[in-house]
C-alpha cells in the first residue's frame, strides 16, 4: 500500500505556498518533511488530512482518491499527532486515549469491549498504561506526547501524520519518541510522514526525506543522498559539514560558523605537526580563529586525523596506519610547511616513526618561518627514541622556536602576530 501525491497546489489568498508537489511514500517507511519555516511543511500535512483542500492535484491512498473517502473513514486510515495538545478540561490520560476510538463509535453510542481492548494495548504499547488515572494536564511533556501518540494508535491507522513531534522536548524525550514511532513503524507496517526540523534526527530515524523549499520539492531521497553540503546551502542558506557517524551509521549535519566561511585564501596560514589526538585542540580552535591549516605527517586512523577531517581540513600529508614517515611524504610535509606563514608543535609523543616532523619543524626554523611549541610536558617525558628526538627538539628551541604552557596563550599570540 502507498501513499501518492501528484501535482499538488496549494495557496492562502493570493501566496501560493504549494506549487505542484509530487511524491510516493509506502507503508514501512517513515518519510521526513524537511524545509525552513514556510517552505509548506505543515501545509502539506493539512492536506494531507483533508483539513485543508487543495487548488488542485490528487492526493491517494493505495487506488483510492482521499477525496472520496469519508472522513470518518479516513480517521481508521491516518492519525495526525499535533506539535502539541492540550486541555483545560479534567481528562485522565485513559480518556484521552478513548478519544482515538471516536471513529468507531456510533453517534448515541458508547464504548464496548473492543474499545477498552484497543485502548489499553495501544497504552501499554507506547507505555503510558500506567499513568492511565493521572490527569492528562499533570503529565511531563513526554508523558503528553506519549499518551497522544496512544490516543492514534487507538484509531489503529495505518498512516500516521507528525507535525514536528519532538520541537518541544527536551533531548531524552525526543529519543523516546523517535523510538517509539521507529518500532511502529517495523512492527506495524505503518507509514509516517512527520513535519521535521532537526536535520541530524531526521537523518538517523527516517528511511526517507523530503527537502522542501519555496513550496517545491528540491531532493527526495535517502537521507544520505539528500542531507548534502550543497542541497542545505541552497534551501537553508548555511554552509555545513556533512559526516558520517561511525557509531550509528547515520550522517549528521555540522553547521559552519562565518569564521569558518571565510575565504581560505585570505586567511593566515598555519600547518600543525601533531598526532595521538594532541592536534585536536588547536586544530579546533585555530579553525575557528580564522586561520587556514595544513596538517602532517599523520597516520591514518589517528585522532587527529579524524578531526581534521571533521573540520574540513583539506591539506593533510597522511601516512599509512602505524607506518613510520616515508620520505615522500616527509618531502610533502616540508612543501606545506613553506608555503605556511607559522608552524605550530602540538605535545604529541616522540618516537622513531615520527622523527621527520620534527625535523620538518627544524626545516621551518631555517626558512625563517616561526615556529610555536605547545609544551604541556616536557621532552624527557615524551622523547622514546634514545635522546633522538630531545636532541632535535633542543636544536628548534636554540634556533628561536617558541613555547606556550597553554593553549590559550598560544592562540592569543599568533592572532596578534598574523
Amino acid at each position: 500500500m502507498a501513499l501518492s501525491i501528484d501535482d499538488l497546489k496549494f495557496g492562502y489568498s493570493e501566496k501560493e505556498i504549494l506549487k505542484k508537489i509530487g511524491f510516493t511514500s509506502h507503508h514501512g517507511e517513515m518519510l521526513a518533511l524537511l524545509g525552513p519555516n514556510g517552505s509548506g511543511k505543515t501545509t502539506l500535512l493539512k492536506l494531507l488530512s483533508k483539513i485543508l483542500c487543495p487548488e488542485c492535484g490528487v492526493i491517494k491512498i493505495g487506488d483510492v482518491c482521499i477525496d472520496n473517502i469519508p472522513q470518518k473513514e479516513l480517521a481508521k486510515e491516518m492519525a495526525v499527532i499535533p506539535q502539541s495538545f492540550d486541555t483545560t478540561f479534567s481528562f485522565t490520560a485513559h480518556e484521552i486515549v478513548m478519544m482515538g476510538r471516536t471513529p468507531y463509535i456510533s453517534r448515541f453510542g458508547s464504548e464496548s469491549a473492543m474499545d477498552f481492548e484497543v485502548v489499553e494495548r495501544a497504552m501499554k504499547r507506547t507505555d503510558t498504561w500506567q499513568m492511565r488515572d493521572s490527569m492528562f494536564y499533570n503529565l511531563s511533556g513526554g508523558e503528553k506526547q506519549r499518551v497522544i501518540i496512544a490516543r492514534a494508535l487507538a484509531q489503529e491507522p495505518h498512516i500516521l501524520l507528525l507535525d514536528e513531534p519532538t520541537s518541544s522536548l527536551d533531548i531524552n524525550h525526543q529519543l523516546e519518541i523517535l523510538t517509539t514511532v521507529r518500532s511502529l513503524v517495523k512492527e506495524e507496517n505503518m507509514l509516517v510522514i512527520a513535519a521535521f526540523h532537526d536535520l541530524n534526527m531526521a537523518a538517523k530515524y527516517f528511511d526517507k526525506i523530503l527537502l522542501l523549499s519555496n513550496g517545491k520539492v528540491h531532493a527526495e531521497g535517502e537521507p544520505a543522498d539528500v542531507l548534502t553540503e550543497k542541497n542545505i546551502r541552497d534551501v537553508y542558506g548555511v554552509d555545513v559539514v556533512v559526516k558520517n557517524n561511525p557509531i550509528t551509521d547515520s550522517i549528521y549535519v555540522v553547521p559552519l560558523d562565518k569564521a569558518e566561511k571565510i575565504s581560505s585564501n585570505s586567511r593566515p596560514k598555519a600547518h600543525v605537526i601533531c598526532g595521538g589526538g594532541s592536534g585536536s585542540p588547536l586544530l579546533n580552535r585555530l579553525k575557528k580563529n580564522r586561520f587556514h591549516i595544513s596538517v602532517g605527517v599523520l597516520n591514518m586512523l589517528d585522532t587527529d586525523h579524524e578531526t581534521a577531517s571533521y573540520l574540513n581540513i583539506e591539506d593533510i600529508v597522511l601516512e599509512a596506519p602505524f607506518s613510520p614517515i616515508s620520505d615522500s611524504n616527509h618531502i610533502e610535509n616540508l612543501k606545506l610547511v613553506k608555503e605556511a606563514d607559522f608552524v605550530v608543535l602540538s605535545d604529541f609523543s616522540i618516537g622513531s616513526g615520527n622523527l621527520k616532523n620534527l625535523e620538518a619543524a627544524i626545516y621551518a626554523i631555517k626558512h625563517k618561518i616561526p615556529v610555536m611549541i605547545y609544551e604541556k610536558r616536557k621532552i624527557k617525558d615524551k622523547d622514546f627514541t634514545n635522546g633522538k628526538g630531545s636532541k632535535l627538539y633542543d636544536e628548534l628551541i636554540d634556533n628561536g622556536a617558541m613555547t606556550f604552557g597553554s593553549k590559550r596563550e598560544l592562540i592569543s599570540y599568533v592572532q596578534s602576530c598574523f
